[in-house]
């Protein structure tokens, strides 16, 4: 198997360093390559378009606010990738976070360390801390403490952690070009103790789908006002437009469903939305492709 040293940047190399401040590297092992030609992510069986490469779903552009000197810029609207609970597909919340260096480099710290809105999804990461995410000869290196590793025992949930920072870090980078491989180092070292000398990873014939169908607006645990709710989300490019079921969160009591609206669609992701007007209450919306089910709860009104 190749391997992939760490390089310092030449001239003409797409470097871009998102490096947390006062962050020291002390040394232990570990580095993971997803190679571009290998491992970009494939729909298996369960999503029905085994062997067909996909990128993620499109991702507006983040932006971040500043909230003044004493209080961390808010990154918002970044892609936090997720694995649900209940089919084991990776989902998306689109969150909205305290900077940690740099758009990537906060994504993955949320990946490492904050808790789903959504109680179907986890992830697979326990904690950790993030030493830099940095663009370079067409790989992104992603340096995570060495301790952030510990949690992995076997190796098919350290290589499904790997695909959910993948996932993140290229979905916050859609908008600009092409996913790109992806390199986890532990504290700047290579060689990861679980997965061992992985190379090319070109043994790695199956890695995660992701759900063939998404709400994004609204979020799990969102707060809207009473009235006209807009619902929007993506569904895998060639399915027919799914029903978007609207219930009491208590009781699952029905309250509205319809076919949604089909919008744009880039030959591998199609935009849908619904429009439907909501009492003050607390629900839960739910819509279904390929017999995968994304759901969210949130409040409407006071």
């Amino acid at each position: 198997m190749s391997h992939d040293p760490v390089a310092p940047a030449g001239p003409g190399d797409d470097q871009a360093s998102e490096e947390r401040p006062s962050r020291r590297w002390v040394g232990l092992a570990a580095v993971l390559l997803l190679a571009i030609g290998m491992v970009i992510p494939f729909f298996t069986s369960s999503s029905g378009n085994s062997g067909q490469a996909v990128t993620t779903p499109p991702t507006g552009p983040s932006s971040s606010v500043s909230l003044g000197p004493s209080v961390a810029t808010l990154q918002i609207g970044l892609p936090v990738y997720f694995v649900s609970t209940q089919n084991h597909l990776f989902y998306r919340e689109l969150r909205n976070l305290p900077s940690q260096g740099g758009p990537m480099a906060t994504a993955v710290s949320a990946v490492l360390n904050v808790v789903p809105n959504d109680p179907q999804y986890e992830s697979l990461w326990k904690g950790g801390t993030v030493n830099s995410v940095t663009v370079r000869s067409n790989r992104i290196y992603v340096d995570l403490s060495a301790g952030s590793y510990a949690a992995f025992t076997d190796k098919v949930t350290a290589i499904d952690a790997a695909y959910q920072i993948y996932y993140t870090v290229n979905a916050v980078r859609s908008s600009l070009r092409q996913p790109l491989p992806v390199v986890l180092l532990a504290d700047g070292k290579q060689s990861v103790p679980v997965l061992g000398d992985t190379g090319a990873a070109a043994f790695w014939s199956d890695p995660p789908s992701l759900g063939p169908a998404w709400i994004d607006s609204p979020q799990s645990a969102q707060s809207l006002p009473a009235g006209e709710v807009r619902f929007t989300g993506y569904i895998l490019s060639g399915n027919p437009a799914p029903t978007l079921q609207i219930s009491q969160a208590s009781t699952g009591n029905p309250v509205a469903s319809g076919t949604v609206t089909l919008g744009a669609d880039n030959g591998q992701w199609q935009a849908w939305s619904y429009v439907v007007s909501l009492p003050a209450g607390n629900y839960q919306a739910s819509v279904q492709a390929l017999d995968t089910t994304d759901t969210v709860v949130f409040k409407a009104g006071p």
